[in-house]
C-alpha cells in the first residue's frame, strides 16, 4: 500500500495543476491513480480470500482426502451423500469439492485481471489437486490418472477440462513473452493435450447434453499445431494425430445436431397429422442424414424423455406403404429394429 501512497502523492498534484488543458495525459494520470488504489485492493482481498479457502481444508489435503474416500466409496460399491457413482451406475460429484474449486477459480481469475499470471497458473493448479486421489497434488508432468478421470462426475469433468484449456492459455502467455522458454511451452501443449485426452475417456462425457464446452480445446490445439513444433501422443505421426483431432472435432459438433433433429421430427409428425405424406418422407430423409442413434439417441431422451427420431423413422413407413414402397418399408423395418430400437433401449 506505501507504493501507492507515492503513486497517488505523483499522479493527483499533477492531475490539479493541468486541468483539461491535456486531455489526453488528464485521463491517463487520472486512471493511474485510480488504478493505484484498485489493484492493491483487490490484490489483499485475493490473499484474504486464498487464506479463508486454505484453512477450510478444502483447497487440497482435506479435499483430496475427501475426493480419495469418494473414490475407494465407489470401488467398494457403498452409498453415501457424497458417494461418486449412484444406483444408476453413473459418477455423481461431490459438492464441497465443486465450491472449493468454484472459490479458487474466482481468486484465480483476479490474479489473472491484475497480470499475476504465475499465481493465476498456480490457483489452476489448486483447482486440479481438488480431483486428484488422496494424498496427490496435480502436477503439470503427469497430470491425471485413468481412475481419476473416470471417477469425475459431469460437473467435475467441466471443471477439469475448463481449468486445463485455461492453464493452457496462461502458459502459452507466458512462452510468449519468452519464448525461449521450454517450460511454459511443453506445459502449454500438455494441458490441451490432456483436455482433449480426458474428454475423450471419461465415462461421465456422456451425461452432457451440451459439448461445446471442449471445442475451443480443439481449436486452440489446431493453432498450435500450425505454429509452435510438437510431439503428437502414443507415437503418432503429426499428420495421424492432427487428422484424428479433426474427425473427432467434427464428431463432437455433429452431436450437438440432435436438437435439429428432434425438430425435423417434429415437422414430420405435424405434416403426417395433416396426411401430407409426400412431405413426411422428404423431412425424414434430411433428418436421416443427419440423425446418428448412437450418437443422438441418447441425448435426446434425456433432453426430450422420447427418442422421438425412431418414433417418425418407424411411423414413415407407413407412408412408404401409402405410396405402395413396400420394400423399402421393410427394409426400413429391420432397420429401425436392428440398429435404433437397441440404442433407444440403452436409454432406459
Amino acid at each position: 500500500m506505501a507504493s501507492s501512497f507515492w503513486m497517488l502523492l505523483a499522479t493527483l498534484p499533477t492531475v490539479g495543476m493541468i486541468g483539461q488543458t491535456q486531455p489526453n495525459a488528464h485521463a491517463y494520470l487520472l486512471a493511474a491513480s485510480v488504478l493505484s488504489v484498485v489493484l492493491p485492493l483487490s490484490y489483499n482481498i485475493a490473499m484474504v480470500r486464498l487464506q479463508n479457502v486454505t484453512s477450510t481444508g478444502l483447497a487440497k489435503g482435506n479435499a483430496n482426502s475427501k475426493q480419495g474416500s469418494t473414490i475407494q466409496k465407489q470401488s467398494t460399491g457403498t452409498l453415501s451423500d457424497l458417494s461418486s457413482s449412484s444406483r444408476s451406475g453413473k459418477v455423481q460429484d461431490d459438492p464441497q469439492i465443486l465450491k472449493a474449486a468454484e472459490d479458487t477459480a474466482v481468486m484465480g481469475k483476479m490474479f489473472d485481471t491484475m497480470w499475476s499470471t504465475s499465481k493465476a497458473v498456480a490457483m489452476n493448479q489448486d483447482i486440479l489437486t481438488l480431483f486428484k486421489a488422496e494424498g496427490d497434488d496435480f502436477s503439470w508432468e503427469a497430470g491425471f490418472t485413468l481412475s481419476e478421470v473416470n471417477s469425475l462426475g459431469p460437473k467435475s469433468l467441466e471443471v477439469v477440462v475448463k481449468t486445463l484449456m485455461g492453464s493452457a492459455k496462461l502458459w502459452h502467455s507466458i512462452f510468449l513473452s519468452n519464448t525461449n522458454n521450454e517450460e511454459a511451452k511443453r506445459r502449454d501443449i500438455k494441458c490441451c493435450m490432456d483436455a482433449l485426452d480426458i474428454f475423450d475417456v471419461a465415462p461421465a462425457k456422456n451425461q452432457w447434453s451440451d459439448r461445446s464446452v471442449i471445442f475451443p480445446a480443439y481449436s486452440f490445439m489446431n493453432a498450435i499445431a500450425k505454429t509452435m513444433t510438437y510431439v503428437p501422443p502414443n507415437n503418432m505421426s503429426r499428420e495421424e494425430f492432427e487428422e484424428t483431432m479433426a474427425e473427432n472435432f467434427v464428431k463432437e459438433t455433429h452431436y450437438q445436431q440432435y436438437h435439429h433433429c428432434r425438430a425435423l421430427a417434429f415437422q414430420a409428425d405435424v405434416m403426417k397429422r395433416h396426411g401430407k405424406y409426400e412431405d413426411v418422407l422428404s423431412v425424414i430423409d434430411v433428418m436421416k442424414s443427419i440423425y446418428d442413434p448412437q450418437l443422438h439417441s441418447r441425448a435426446i431422451v434425456k433432453e426430450y424423455v422420447s427418442d422421438h427420431c425412431v418414433d417418425l423413422i418407424a411411423a414413415s413407413t407407413f407412408c412408404l406403404h401409402h405410396f405402395g414402397r413396400n420394400d423399402e418399408a421393410l427394409r426400413l423395418c429391420d432397420r429401425v429394429v436392428e440398429t435404433m430400437l437397441a440404442e433407444t433401449d440403452k436409454c432406459c
